[in-house]
């Protein structure tokens, strides 16, 4: 069962969905997007994957890094 994320992580996806839409980004464009530092952004991409709002998968180009 998904939980319903905090009010404050909820305003941080409106901002990337007013953005991004339904294409996918990374930790370094969704920083610029919401002008916050990547290990911040790593904590907020956490909690809406956790809560399910969002999937997580591998780049192809580079395996280190993620796709949301």
């Amino acid at each position: 069962m998904s939980e319903f994320p905090q009010t404050w992580i909820l305003k941080k996806l409106g901002m990337l969905w007013k953005i991004k839409g339904i294409e996918q980004f990374n930790i370094k464009d969704a920083a610029k997007i919401l002008k916050e530092e990547d290990i911040v952004v790593a904590v907020i991409l956490s909690k809406l994957r956790k809560c399910g709002w969002i999937e997580i998968e591998q780049d192809p180009r580079d395996y280190r890094k993620s796709i949301y």
